[in-house]
Formats: C-alpha cells, structure tokens, sequence
C-alpha cells in the first residue's frame, strides 16, 4: 500500500475509457461472423492473460470494511453484472476484471502546453469486460499537490481525458489543439510498464476512413504493447480494421476523444454562498446555477466556458446538479460525460471511489452496449440488403439482447435513496431509457422479419404438399376401390395399377401446387 494512503489527497481523478472488442475467429471480416462467438468471454480471457500486464482479480471481501460496505450496497442482481466472483462459472458470468495496484513510484504526468504540468499518483489501471462486447479501462488516480488551485482540478480532468486531437488545422498541426484542450504530453509508469504520448503520429500518419483512431500509448500498453511497439497484425489486440487476423481481438471507440470522467474535488470554499438564492430573469435561481466554474467542473471546460447564454445555463445547472446535500455545501454534478463531487468530506471522495464508482461502471456499460447493438443491427441491416441471409445472425443478436435486458439493464441497483437517485440522473442525462426504446423497436423489428420469413416457407412448404393430400385424398376414396398396398399378400392387391394411380396423384399435386404458387405470387407482386 502506499505510503500516501494516511494523507487526503486534494482531489481524485479517475479517466474510464469505453471501448467495443470483437475476437476474429475467422479469417473474414468481422461483420461476416457470429455474434456470440465474437463476443466469447473465455477467447478474451485467453488472449488478455498472456500479457504481463494487470492481472485478473477475483472479487473478495474477507475483513475489508470497504469491500463489505461496497458490495452490500448493491441489489443481488446488481453485483453480478459489477464484481468479477470466483465461485461463478465461467459460462455464467457477465464480466471480468483485471487489476493493478500503482506503487509509491509509479505516476500519471499531464503537461499542458504553455502552462503547468501536473503529476498524480496512480492509485489503481482496471480493466471490466463485459459479455456484450464492451470493455471499460480506468486510470485511477490521485493528486497530492498542496499547491493545487480549483482552476488546476479542471485542467486536469479536460486535458487528462483526451485520447486523440479532436481537429488539426489545414497543414496537419496540432498546436491549436493542444492549446484548446489536447496534453501537450502524457507519460507515466506503471510497475514496469512505462508510456509516453505527444500524439505527433496523427502529423505524419496517412489516414483511411475506417481507421482514424491512433490509440495513445497509455492505452496500447495496457493491451500488451512494449516499449514503442508499432501496431501491426502480429500484435493480439489491434486497433484498425487492417491488423484484423485469425486469433486476435479488435479494439474499437465507443465515443469520441473524450473519455468518461469520475472526479472529488476537496477545495470547495468557493461555494461557500452557493446555497444561497437570487432572482435572475424575474426568477429564484440558485448561485452556484449562476457559478462559471460549477458549469466548467460538470462538463469538463477550462479556461473557455462552452455555454453563453445565462438562461440555458441556469436550466442546464439545475438539471445536472444533484442537491440533496447542498445545505452542507457538498455538490454533485452529472453529465453525460463526468461523475464530479465538490466537497471537503473524505468519506465522499471514498464513495466517489467505490459505490459511485460502480454505479458510473453500470451505466457507462449500459450505455456502450447499447451503441454496440446499433452497431451490430446496421451491420445486419447492410448485410440483409445485399440479399445475404442474416436470419441465424438475427436470432443470435436477439438472443444476447434479451441477456443484456435481464442481466445489464437495470430499473435500480440499490435500496440505498441517494444511489437511486444518482443512479436515476445519470441513466436520465445519458438518455438510456430512451435510447433502449428505440433499439427495443430497431431488434423487435428484424426479429418480426425472421418470423415472417420462416413463416413464409412454411407456407411455401404447405404449397406444395397440400395438393397432394387433396389429389391423394380423392383418388383414394373414389378411384383405387379396395386395391391395397400390402406387399405380403400380392394376391389381394393390382400393384402396376396402384403404382399408376399413386403417379397420377403426384404429377397432378405438382401441377396444383405449381398453379397455386403462381397465383400467389403474382398478388405479391401486384
């Protein structure tokens, strides 16, 4: 354990990085292979523990008081899609993790280009893979520094969560990025494992549209890449559609060059009369609606505050700031993209740490695996209307849908009022209930179409054997009399005249059903 661990940090700052995987079984496009199979926890397993760097954790309470109060906080379903547990199979489970714990040395540097450079502690890298083939990376860290300043803790987090230029100017150069929000550097160790990224390869690299993210290092290492390692098909886990193999695992973005963000911040005397009211716009507003800083802190702003219009913002504040605790000057804000607490209480920023923590994994999972149905339904859809039979791939899809609806998408994950409450604003501000109607509607939709299809063969089927039954039906009563089939007693039966009467039946049952299938057709084309 560290030795920092007696001292409060200042503020804490965890950088949680979404991605989709796919493991190539085949050596095919990956848009061509099943689902489930590209999805398989066990092949990811396999690949991710040969490298040497965070270890798989089995979750285990023991005599931690944290971990106890942790995992009892959470529903029994909850903690089955949160905590990696030995004692389930391996066929069971909805996750894995992987761990590993900074040392007293080790360290997550961010300079900012023309202003400071700040160095955290790295208190924890985690990996959560999920069965819906999402994964989550998370750089847990800590700041200690004495002299940090509030503006400091949202440099921080705006420059610490970028993973790619967001835009370059028309000769290719990033400086104007790196002074708006890009680290002009990011570096910093990990036991052995050092990374360092300045982003100049997105200079000098020659783009194709299917591949424009270039990991940064800090990413590639926790995948196994050593030292400056290129990316290539060699490698187990690559990042561009053309390093796809047999045998390795795609890595892909979720989102965009922003990665989620859970952040505590201790210095929170500048909201000291935030409680208090004014009117504003012939209306009671609170101050910290009208407080620049509390916007920049939720939605990750620095120097530039990214809303001018005072109304909007007022609105917006009031919608992502949870108040249950604003009486004691502790304030908690939500967004899409961040989980942020302001307040001088360490068993805050414990919770931010631990409960928080989890109920940010849960959605943000929630969140990524629903991007990743659309994905795989307009793989689908692109696939079907090139005139290829998707309707297995169909099924297997609203099979796994209907495991994340039961397993991973949850109306509440504790009993506990304040977790319901920020569970509900962060599923709100993430627009989840939403976006799950609407992907309910895009998968219910291709399902219908298999079971149209199936039923249409069937019928197809029925086509062609009912004349048959009718024809075979009427020759029987009325024209073979008593003649019988029965082979043991030829004497009772005239075989060549049988044999006739049943090939009558079936060239006037194929001539039926031929008539028939072309009068239904010619509706269908009317």
């Amino acid at each position: 354990m560290k030795s920092m661990d007696s001292k409060k940090p200042i503020s804490t700052h965890t950088f949680m990085f979404p991605f989709r995987w796919d493991f190539i079984y085949k050596n095919k496009d990956k848009e061509q292979l099943t689902y489930s199979k590209r999805t398989d926890l066990k092949k990811f397993d396999e690949i991710f523990s040969k490298k040497d760097t965070l270890k798989r954790t089995f979750f285990e309470i023991g005599d931690n008081r944290s971990k106890y109060n942790e995992f009892t906080y959470f529903h029994v379903f909850a903690r089955k899609a949160l905590y990696d547990i030995k004692a389930t199979s391996f066929d069971s489970k909805e996750v894995l993790y992987y761990e590993r714990d900074g040392l007293d040395e080790d360290f997550f540097e961010i300079a900012i280009k023309n202003k400071k450079t700040y160095r955290l502690n790295i208190q924890s890298v985690c990996l959560h893979v999920y069965k819906t083939g999402v994964g989550i990376v998370s750089y847990n860290l800590e700041n200690y520094d004495p002299s940090t300043t509030p503006d400091d803790v949202l440099n921080i987090n705006d420059f610490g969560r970028r993973i790619y230029p967001q835009f370059m100017d028309k000769y290719r150069r990033i400086e104007q990025t790196k002074e708006a929000f890009l680290a002009d550097r990011i570096k910093g160790k990990l036991g052995e494992i050092f990374f360092e990224e300045d982003f100049s390869q997105y200079q000098t690299h020659y783009f194709k549209p299917e591949a424009t993210f270039l990991p940064p290092d800090h990413i590639k290492k926790v995948f196994g890449y050593a030292d400056l390692e290129p990316e290539s098909k060699e490698q187990d886990f690559v990042f561009r559609y053309d390093h796809e193999r047999k045998g390795n695992i795609r890595i892909s973005l979720v989102t965009d060059d922003r990665m989620f963000f859970i952040c505590y911040n201790s210095l929170n005397r500048i909201s000291s009369f935030w409680n208090e009211t004014t009117i504003k716009f012939d209306q009671e507003v609170y101050n910290y609606q009208l407080s620049d800083y509390w916007y920049k802190f939720i939605f990750g702003d620095t120097g530039y505050k990214t809303i001018q219009n005072q109304l909007m913002q007022i609105k917006h504040l009031e919608q992502h700031t949870y108040q249950r605790w604003t009486g004691e000057n502790s304030y908690y804000g939500i967004s899409r993209d961040s989980l942020i607490c302001l307040a001088d209480w360490d068993k805050l920023r414990i919770d931010m740490q631990t409960m928080y923590y989890q109920i940010a994994i849960i959605c943000l999972v929630q969140r990524s695996s629903v991007l990743r149905f659309s994905y795989e339904v307009n793989n689908i859809t692109t696939r079907m209307d090139a005139g290829i039979n998707v309707n297995a791939e169909i099924k297997d899809l609203y099979r796994n849908y209907i495991e994340f609806i039961n397993k991973l998408y949850f109306r509440e994950v504790t009993s506990q009022i304040q977790g319901i409450e920020m569970y509900a604003k962060l599923q709100e501000v993430m627009s989840i209930e939403k976006e799950v109607k609407d992907l309910d509607d895009e998968i219910n939709e291709l399902h219908t179409y298999v079971s149209m299809d199936e039923q249409e063969k069937l019928s197809k089927i029925a086509t062609w054997f009912l004349p048959f039954s009718i024809v075979a039906g009427f020759l029987g009563m009325n024209m073979l009399g008593d003649f019988s089939f029965n082979l043991e007693d030829q004497s009772s039966c005239n075989l060549p005249y049988s044999w006739m009467y049943l090939g009558i039946a079936l060239v006037f049952s194929m001539l039926l059903a031929f008539v028939i299938d072309k009068i239904i057709n010619r509706k269908k084309r009317r």
